[in-house]
Protein backbone atom coordinates (compact mmCIF):
# COMPACT_ATOMS: atom_id res chain seq x y z
CA UNK A 1 0.00 0.00 0.00
CA UNK A 2 1.12 3.37 -1.20
CA UNK A 3 -0.03 6.21 1.04
CA UNK A 4 0.90 9.24 3.54
CA UNK A 5 -0.70 10.23 6.71
CA UNK A 6 -1.41 13.57 7.10
CA UNK A 7 -2.26 15.77 9.66
CA UNK A 8 -5.39 17.21 9.72
CA UNK A 9 -4.35 21.09 11.94
CA UNK A 10 -7.53 22.94 11.57
CA UNK A 11 -9.09 20.05 14.02
CA UNK A 12 -5.78 18.79 15.87
CA UNK A 13 -5.18 20.43 19.50
CA UNK A 14 -3.74 19.86 22.90
CA UNK A 15 -6.11 16.59 23.83
CA UNK A 16 -6.13 14.56 20.43
CA UNK A 17 -4.47 14.43 17.04
CA UNK A 18 -6.27 13.61 14.09
CA UNK A 19 -4.98 12.55 11.10
CA UNK A 20 -6.08 11.47 7.54
CA UNK A 21 -4.68 9.19 4.95
CA UNK A 22 -3.47 10.00 1.83
CA UNK A 23 -3.55 7.53 -1.40
CA UNK A 24 -0.39 7.97 -3.38
CA UNK A 25 -1.18 10.04 -6.50
CA UNK A 26 -4.28 11.61 -4.76
CA UNK A 27 -4.03 14.96 -4.22
CA UNK A 28 -5.99 15.37 -1.18
CA UNK A 29 -6.94 13.33 1.72
CA UNK A 30 -9.71 10.55 2.40
CA UNK A 31 -11.89 13.21 4.99
CA UNK A 32 -11.17 16.13 3.02
CA UNK A 33 -12.60 13.84 -0.14
CA UNK A 34 -15.76 13.15 2.53
CA UNK A 35 -15.88 16.71 3.41
CA UNK A 36 -15.79 17.62 -0.04
CA UNK A 37 -18.79 15.04 -1.34
CA UNK A 38 -20.98 15.36 1.52
CA UNK A 39 -21.09 18.67 2.35
CA UNK A 40 -23.83 19.99 0.08
CA UNK A 41 -26.15 16.91 0.44
CA UNK A 42 -26.01 16.28 4.32
CA UNK A 43 -24.32 20.55 5.61
CA UNK A 44 -25.87 19.72 9.34
CA UNK A 45 -24.54 16.73 9.59
CA UNK A 46 -20.79 17.48 7.98
CA UNK A 47 -20.99 20.69 10.39
CA UNK A 48 -21.98 19.24 13.31
CA UNK A 49 -19.23 16.27 12.05
CA UNK A 50 -15.82 18.76 12.20
CA UNK A 51 -17.73 20.60 14.90
CA UNK A 52 -17.53 17.25 16.93
CA UNK A 53 -14.06 16.54 15.67
CA UNK A 54 -12.75 20.17 16.64
CA UNK A 55 -13.93 19.62 19.85
CA UNK A 56 -12.08 16.27 20.36
CA UNK A 57 -8.76 17.98 18.94
CA UNK A 58 -9.49 20.96 21.64
CA UNK A 59 -11.08 20.43 24.73
CA UNK A 60 -11.53 16.71 25.10
CA UNK A 61 -10.07 13.84 23.65
CA UNK A 62 -10.91 11.32 21.63
CA UNK A 63 -13.13 9.84 23.67
CA UNK A 64 -14.51 5.92 23.53
CA UNK A 65 -18.19 7.33 23.75
CA UNK A 66 -17.57 8.96 20.75
CA UNK A 67 -16.90 6.01 18.43
CA UNK A 68 -18.76 2.80 17.75
CA UNK A 69 -16.43 0.30 17.67
CA UNK A 70 -15.66 -3.24 16.14
CA UNK A 71 -16.47 -2.07 12.42
CA UNK A 72 -12.78 -3.40 11.05
CA UNK A 73 -11.12 -6.58 12.01
CA UNK A 74 -10.74 -7.64 15.75
CA UNK A 75 -7.83 -5.61 17.30
CA UNK A 76 -7.69 -3.19 14.73
CA UNK A 77 -9.21 -0.04 15.73
CA UNK A 78 -11.47 0.39 13.06
CA UNK A 79 -14.32 2.33 14.18
CA UNK A 80 -16.93 4.80 12.99
CA UNK A 81 -17.70 8.14 14.74
CA UNK A 82 -20.72 7.59 16.46
CA UNK A 83 -23.70 10.09 15.20
CA UNK A 84 -27.36 10.32 16.13
CA UNK A 85 -29.84 7.67 15.73
CA UNK A 86 -31.79 9.57 12.28
CA UNK A 87 -28.12 10.43 11.23
CA UNK A 88 -27.14 9.75 7.59
CA UNK A 89 -23.89 9.58 7.26
CA UNK A 90 -21.12 7.09 8.58
CA UNK A 91 -17.33 7.91 8.51
CA UNK A 92 -14.86 5.54 9.06
CA UNK A 93 -11.88 5.83 11.17
CA UNK A 94 -8.92 4.35 13.50
CA UNK A 95 -8.65 5.03 16.75
CA UNK A 96 -5.81 5.42 19.10
CA UNK A 97 -6.83 5.63 23.04
CA UNK A 98 -7.67 9.14 23.57
CA UNK A 99 -5.03 11.00 21.87
CA UNK A 100 -5.12 10.14 18.25
CA UNK A 101 -7.65 8.71 15.25
CA UNK A 102 -6.91 8.44 11.70
CA UNK A 103 -10.01 9.84 9.78
CA UNK A 104 -11.51 8.29 6.40
CA UNK A 105 -14.05 8.17 4.40
CA UNK A 106 -17.52 6.97 4.29
CA UNK A 107 -20.80 8.25 2.99
CA UNK A 108 -24.63 7.60 3.42
CA UNK A 109 -25.57 4.72 5.71
CA UNK A 110 -29.10 3.56 4.17
CA UNK A 111 -28.37 -0.23 5.66
CA UNK A 112 -28.29 -1.71 9.18
CA UNK A 113 -24.59 -2.87 8.20
CA UNK A 114 -21.88 -1.08 6.07
CA UNK A 115 -21.37 -4.75 4.24
CA UNK A 116 -24.60 -4.27 2.79
CA UNK A 117 -24.12 -1.19 0.73
CA UNK A 118 -21.07 -0.88 -1.89
CA UNK A 119 -20.40 2.38 -1.10
CA UNK A 120 -19.70 1.67 2.70
CA UNK A 121 -18.30 -1.75 2.00
CA UNK A 122 -15.75 0.00 0.15
CA UNK A 123 -14.23 2.61 2.32
CA UNK A 124 -14.65 0.48 5.40
CA UNK A 125 -12.66 -2.17 3.65
CA UNK A 126 -10.11 0.41 2.52
CA UNK A 127 -9.79 1.66 6.29
CA UNK A 128 -9.37 -1.72 7.57
CA UNK A 129 -6.29 -2.36 4.83
CA UNK A 130 -4.73 1.07 5.98
CA UNK A 131 -5.13 -0.18 9.60
CA UNK A 132 -3.50 -3.21 8.98
CA UNK A 133 -0.78 -1.65 7.19
CA UNK A 134 -0.41 0.80 9.80
CA UNK A 135 -0.46 -0.95 12.93
CA UNK A 136 1.83 -3.61 11.18
CA UNK A 137 4.71 -0.46 11.03
CA UNK A 138 3.60 0.60 13.98
CA UNK A 139 4.28 -2.97 15.65
CA UNK A 140 7.73 -3.17 13.40
CA UNK A 141 8.74 0.44 15.02
CA UNK A 142 11.44 1.31 12.46
CA UNK A 143 9.81 3.52 10.15
CA UNK A 144 6.62 4.55 12.04
CA UNK A 145 6.72 5.40 15.79
CA UNK A 146 4.68 6.98 18.48
CA UNK A 147 6.44 9.86 20.32
CA UNK A 148 7.84 9.37 23.85
CA UNK A 149 4.55 10.79 25.36
CA UNK A 150 2.21 8.61 22.71
CA UNK A 151 0.57 11.33 21.40
CA UNK A 152 2.27 11.93 17.66
CA UNK A 153 2.43 9.76 15.19
CA UNK A 154 6.03 10.57 13.96
CA UNK A 155 8.94 8.61 11.16
CA UNK A 156 7.84 8.49 8.15
CA UNK A 157 4.29 9.68 7.24
CA UNK A 158 4.91 8.52 3.90
CA UNK A 159 4.35 4.66 2.82
CA UNK A 160 6.02 5.15 -0.80
CA UNK A 161 8.48 2.27 -0.88
CA UNK A 162 8.78 -0.58 -3.64
CA UNK A 163 6.18 -3.39 -2.41
CA UNK A 164 3.61 -4.51 -4.02
CA UNK A 165 0.08 -3.07 -3.85
CA UNK A 166 -1.94 -5.57 -1.86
Amino acid sequence: MKYEIVELAGLSGEEARLYSVVPRGDKEDLFTKFVRKWHQVYPDEVKEILGRLALMGSRVGARESFFRHDEGKPGDGVCALYDRPNAHLRLFCVRYGAVTVILGNGGPKNVRAWQDDPTLKREAERMIAYARDINRRLREGYDLFWSSDRTELMGELKNYDDEEDE
